[in-house]
């Protein structure tokens, strides 16, 4: 199968998830790409996600369509958004997706949806308990949750996550400190796609109203967005590098009481 999607945390996310459910996955960066995997071997799925760089999701699988009237195939396309805006499902099925899947992925929810378009359906597992965040940094149930408890793929997920947030603050900075309300968009959305795979509510919401302002052009109070978000993101941190050191000294722990063999 293959995987469009221009953000490193969310493209390890989808395809250790999808390599879970027993598919052999290719990831492409952005919509041109994709088209042009497409054209160059046979894939019996494809995951788009809708924001990319060079050609967006929609443009793709429009492009995709209309080159499988010459070809005479069809394939599957399912959508992956993080967007929640009303008539996004709606405008995705316009362009030719069969399906659609919101971000951040939820392994249960993914297998039900790949069953409704390429295999019978499924009785469904019913949906994944999300228990409440209440003051805490990250809702721990949801983050375990949304990778089906495998400590290994969210370690890596941290690690690729702690390295790239720097850079994704900077350009968020750096779009405010010109005033260029479009840059701020890109890179906000950017974040929030990989911030939501935490189950990090205020630091998604922080994400959120920054790609807002980007968005609707009004950065009076980006400053102060920005503030919070970067204050955000320290809580997050902090407590990602916090989590994987318990899930070693736990991992020791287990070594040092498992019997002799």
């Amino acid at each position: 199968m293959l995987v469009a999607e221009d953000n490193q945390v969310n493209q390890l996310v989808a395809t250790r998830i999808f390599q879970k459910l027993g598919h052999q996955v290719t990831v492409v960066s952005n919509g041109r790409e994709a088209l042009s995997a497409v054209q160059a071997r046979k894939f019996d799925l494809i995951a788009m996600d809708v924001q990319m760089p060079e050609m967006d999701g929609l443009d793709a699988t429009s492009a995709i369509r209309s080159w499988e009237k010459a070809a005479g195939t069809h394939i599957p396309i399912m959508a992956m958004t993080a967007h929640a805006l009303k008539g996004d499902r709606e405008r995705c099925l316009a362009a030719g997706m069969d399906g659609y899947t919101s971000k951040p992925i939820h392994i249960g929810e993914l297998e039900q949806a790949i069953a409704e378009l390429i295999s019978p359906p499924k009785p469904s597992k019913g949906p994944v308990s999300e228990a409440s965040q209440a003051d805490g940094v990250i809702d721990y149930a949801a983050l375990l949750a949304g990778v089906d408890g495998d400590r290994r793929l969210l370690r890596e997920l941290v690690g690729l996550f702690l390295a790239d947030c720097p850079q994704r603050l900077a350009e968020i900075k750096e779009a405010i400190r010109r005033g260029d309300a479009e840059a701020l968009r890109i890179a906000a959305h950017t974040l929030k796609g990989s911030v939501g795979n935490f189950a990090a509510q205020k630091a998604f919401a922080a994400s959120q109203r920054l790609e807002n302002m980007g968005r609707d052009g009004d950065l009076d109070n980006a400053d102060e967005a920005c503030v919070t978000i970067e204050s955000e993101l320290t809580f997050l941190s902090d407590e990602l590098r916090r989590m994987t050191r318990n899930f070693s000294i736990r991992k020791k722990i287990a070594r040092i009481e498992a019997p002799e063999p």
